[in-house]
Order: structure tokens, then C-alpha cells, then sequence
């Protein structure tokens, strides 16, 4: 089986189970070898645009639905570098 190295998770915090969005993002932050995963909420709530709720969630960056694809594609430039971008392998 081959590992891959994650850069950057887009996480859905309305996710239907057992384990919510939110639960999700609190096990992700604290484990310790992903501390430099990068991790951006998706969320139809307007309080992810503030940054004190987006820290205190342990996320990067937010986008809120519906996504507009220029939004998207900024977060992606900001947190991924030109080799993400051109791994033949980027997983999608």
C-alpha cells in the first residue's frame, strides 16, 4: 500500500454520522503528524467568515456554500504549491 502526504483537507463541517464536521476538525488539530495539514471548513454559516471563530475551530481558512469557484481556486493557490499543482498523482 503507498502513503500519500495530504496538503491540504476541504472539509465539509455539515457532515451527516456519527462524527460531525466539527469532531472531525478537533481530531485532525490534535494530531500531532498532522500539524501541517492545512484545513479550510466549508460551512453555510456566515460566522466562519469571522477569524476568531475560524481559529477557535482549529481550520486555516472557510469558504462558505454555495462555493464560487474563484474563492476556491484562491485558497487552493494560497495553501498548495506549484509542485501540488503539477504531481502527476494529486489526488482530487
Amino acid at each position: 500500500m503507498q502513503t500519500r502526504e495530504l496538503n491540504l483537507i476541504l472539509l465539509d463541517v455539515q457532515l451527516i454520522g456519527d462524527v460531525s464536521g466539527y469532531d472531525l476538525l478537533n481530531i485532525i488539530t490534535q494530531e500531532p503528524s498532522l500539524e501541517d495539514l492545512q484545513v479550510v471548513r466549508m460551512d453555510f454559516n456566515e460566522l466562519s467568515e469571522n477569524k476568531f471563530f475560524l481559529v477557535k475551530t482549529g481550520a486555516n481558512d472557510y469558504l462558505i456554500k454555495p462555493i464560487q469557484v474563484f474563492k476556491l481556486e484562491s485558497i487552493l493557490i494560497r495553501y498548495l504549491s506549484k509542485n501540488d499543482f503539477y504531481n502527476d498523482q494529486m489526488l482530487i
